[in-house]
């Protein structure tokens, strides 16, 4: 899907602001026309000299990767903004193009959580094959332990039926806070 662009112009006040900038951004285009945008406490960033650059004419365009954006219901939203100077019959003036990057950070973060975990889960592959070989009590005490690590659980315990089915009988318990191991025989 393509990206909506909010996009608006301005000198030191808005001049004109797009649809995809109202829903953006919660505010109405005729509440924000002639609205100093810092009145709106739209931005969370304060540093702001390359506005003044732009206006002198040292830096034609800014882009901000990590901005926060606090839209008219206090929602925070990540994004990018790129500012542009163009002129129109002949006076400058600012455009400003918003690209919502909250949906894709989020995404990043997804995708982070799903490797750490997937990182985990072949650890704990790898330390059950190192278990082979050893006593079996050993091998329980390893199986619960790696299985409340990976599984980010507290307790872990293995239980077995009796010969009859009748009742179950605890072989090992894991309580990961405690590093506690209760083994039967």
């Amino acid at each position: 899907a393509r990206r909506q662009r909010q996009m608006c112009i301005r000198d030191s006040h808005y001049t004109d602001v797009n649809e995809s900038w109202e829903k953006y951004t919660g505010y109405k285009r005729d509440f924000a026309l002639d609205q100093h945008p810092e009145k709106l406490k739209f931005y969370n960033f304060v540093d702001l000299d390359f506005m003044s650059m732009i206006q002198s004419g040292q830096i034609s365009s800014q882009t901000i990767d990590n901005a926060v954006l606090v839209t008219k219901s206090g929602e925070k939203k990540q994004a990018v903004i790129n500012y542009e100077k163009i002129f129109l019959d002949g006076k400058a003036f600012l455009l400003e193009v918003i690209i919502d990057a909250t949906d894709s950070l989020n995404y990043q973060k997804e995708l982070k959580n799903i490797s750490k975990k997937s990182v985990q889960k072949k650890d704990a592959i790898l330390k059950l094959v190192g278990s082979i070989g050893k006593e079996f009590s050993e091998l329980l005490k390893d199986v619960t332990s790696i299985c409340a690590k990976v599984l980010d659980v507290k307790r872990v315990s293995l239980w077995k039926f009796n010969e009859d089915q009748s009742a179950i009988q605890c072989q090992n318990a894991y309580h990961l806070d405690l590093s506690l191991i209760h083994i039967s025989e």
